[in-house]
Formats: structure tokens, C-alpha cells, sequence
């Protein structure tokens, strides 16, 4: 197989090519115990970390029956209608895994301090991400695609200057092999949620309010699960139950249907968890360092003062969210 063609085709992952079959719920805020607070286009810098994904070990998505070949596409827009697409392939061991509902171990960043202003033109508005799940395949195909491109890009961040790598000389002859590599058969799309930024500073329920993202948590759920057990229906979930994540004794997503009250003072026994199978991304971001953006020179020196207070403050909360949910700060941005 041309390697080249094989990496090609990877960087595109487009949508197309694969078998949509839906099946998944819109973005769903999860409850963490650090509050949040509106993602700023203009000013921050994100880490987004892919924190869990549940699914099933059923004999449909296994390369080889031992590993589970998961692909993340990551899709920057900006405020001037330029894109950026960012693959990463990874795949997870599942030999010694029981069939059934699976947790895969792959937990690592898909925006690593990503400035989001990078320049006039490049001020990234919002982040797709597209999550897709390799179907059982022999040798070759697909399957050798998943191989190699797992080599090159796993694991990998967002670049930190997205809108200028090299990846569009690729995608000028992706679409000569992708009809050779794969079909509607060979993947699956297993979740998509886009994460919109503010622009302007705002507290967590406003940002809610106005249809942006905060910091702390968010999950998309499926609608297949743990066996015999009754599913949570993937509309109007955040209208209809409340969500948190604990990591005292086990890492589960837990819901409860919604009080009239609301979510605050629910007794810790009225919990359950999750049935559905999911995948959860924990979102922090953190005003950027001053040097980071041009645009931000002609500060004075008391604005500057209370931007980096503003920036410890931030860092710490990221730092306090990563403890509360049991993670190294590097994954919530920290250094």
C-alpha cells in the first residue's frame, strides 16, 4: 500500500466516508465541583483532554479482536471562514477486556494550551470534534490504514499554529485513494460535538445561557449500552436529568432525572450510573500569556497587572478542577 496515499486519506476522515448512522446525543454539560467560566475567542488559550470513552466490545469494532481503533478529527473555524483539520488515530488495547461495555484507556489532550487569536485572521470561534470507530476488518484495507496512521498520529494535539501547517498537500490527492481505501462499511461515527467560544469574558451560567462554552465537563452519549439495562434517551437530556462525574471509589458519569427544584441538593443515594455508552472531554482555558498576542501590546501596565491576575486565577482553577476529578494538571493546561 502507498504509505503516502494512506496518510492522505487519514488527514481528511471526512465525514462522507463513513456510515452515518447517528445515534448520538448533542453536547451534554456535566457537573464538576470547580465552577466554570466562558471560553474567550479573543483571549484564552484551551486544553481540551479526552477524558473517557464507553462502548462495546461486541465483536464490531476490534481490529485484529485485540485492539479498538478510534480516530479523532479535530475541525478549527475561524472568525474569516478559514478551517483547520487536525487528525489524531490512535488504537486500544482490548484483548483482556470481557464482551460487553468496555472503558478504553486513552486519555490524552486534543488542544494542549492552543492559543485561540492567533492573529487578525485566525481567531478560532469554534472547535468540531468528530469521533470515529473503526469497524472489525482483516489485514490490508482499512486496516492496514489504521496501522500506520496510528504510527504518525497518535495522540496528537491540535498544532499551535493550525491554519498554516502543511496538511492541504495531502488532502490534494486524498480524494484519488479514499474510494480505494474504505467504504460505508468500514467505520462508524461514534460521537460529534462542536464547542463554540464567547467573545468576551462571562460567568459559566450566562455562557450556557447565550449558547457558548464554558470550562469543566461535557459528554456525548449513545444510544447502545450496558445489556438489560434501560437507556437514557439522547434528546432533551439537559432539560430532563442531571449529570456529574465522581471519581471517590470508581470513574463513572452519574444522572439523576431532574428535580422541579433543579440539580443542587440531590442526596448522594438518588444517583445512578450511566447506562449509555459515552465519550467525555474535559474543556479549561486560561487567559494567554501577554507575549502570546500581538494584539494585546498596547495595554497599559495596570491592565497588564490585572491580566496576569486574572491568568493565576484561571491556572488555578484548572489546576483545582484536574485534582477534584482525580488527573495530572497537565491535563487540565497546567505546567
Amino acid at each position: 500500500m502507498n504509505v503516502r496515499c494512506t496518510l492522505a486519506f487519514l488527514l481528511l476522515l471526512a465525514p462522507s466516508a463513513y456510515s452515518q448512522t447517528g445515534g448520538y446525543s448533542p453536547p451534554i454539560r456535566i457537573a464538576t465541583p470547580i465552577t466554570g467560566r466562558c471560553i474567550n475567542m479573543k483571549t484564552d488559550e484551551v486544553t481540551v483532554t479526552l477524558r473517557r470513552i464507553l462502548t462495546q466490545k461486541n465483536g464490531n469494532f476490534l481490529f485484529h479482536d485485540k485492539t479498538a481503533g478510534i480516530t479523532v478529527m479535530s475541525t478549527l473555524n475561524a472568525t474569516s471562514d478559514e478551517t483547520a483539520k487536525t487528525p489524531s488515530v490512535n488504537q486500544v488495547d482490548i484483548q483482556k477486556e470481557k464482551t460487553g461495555q468496555v472503558s478504553l484507556a486513552l486519555e490524552y489532550a486534543i488542544a494542549d494550551l492552543l492559543l485561540l487569536n492567533q492573529d487578525p485572521k485566525h481567531v478560532t470561534k469554534n472547535i468540531q470534534l468528530d469521533l470515529f470507530m473503526a469497524k472489525t476488518v482483516a489485514t490490508g484495507g482499512f486496516g492496514t490504514v489504521i496501522d500506520i496512521a496510528s504510527q504518525v498520529f497518535s495522540k496528537m494535539p491540535i498544532p499551535a499554529n493550525p491554519y498554516t501547517t502543511t496538511a492541504g498537500k495531502f488532502l490534494q490527492f486524498a480524494n484519488q485513494t479514499i474510494q480505494a481505501q474504505t467504504g460505508p462499511k468500514t467505520a462508524m461515527q461514534f460521537a460529534s460535538l462542536t464547542l463554540p467560544f464567547n467573545d468576551r469574558d462571562e460567568d459559566a451560567a450566562g455562557c450556557v445561557r447565550d449558547g457558548f462554552q464554558p470550562t469543566g465537563a461535557v459528554a456525548v452519549f449513545r444510544d447502545t449500552g450496558a445489556a438489560n439495562t434501560p437507556l437514557l434517551p439522547t434528546k432533551d437530556l439537559n432539560a430532563k436529568y442531571c449529570f456529574r462525574y465522581t471519581s471517590q471509589y470508581t470513574y463513572e458519569l452519574q444522572f439523576v432525572s431532574q428535580p422541579a427544584g433543579g440539580c443542587a441538593n440531590i442526596p448522594e443515594n438518588a444517583w445512578h450510573e450511566v447506562p449509555n455508552d459515552y465519550v467525555m472531554c474535559i474543556l479549561n482555558a486560561q487567559k494567554a500569556p501577554l507575549t502570546a498576542n500581538k494584539t494585546l501590546s498596547g495595554m497599559s501596565a495596570d491592565e497588564k497587572q490585572q491580566w496576569n491576575r486574572q491568568r493565576q486565577i484561571d491556572i488555578d482553577q484548572s489546576r483545582a478542577l484536574c485534582k477534584s476529578m482525580r488527573l495530572p494538571a497537565r491535563s487540565c493546561g497546567v505546567k
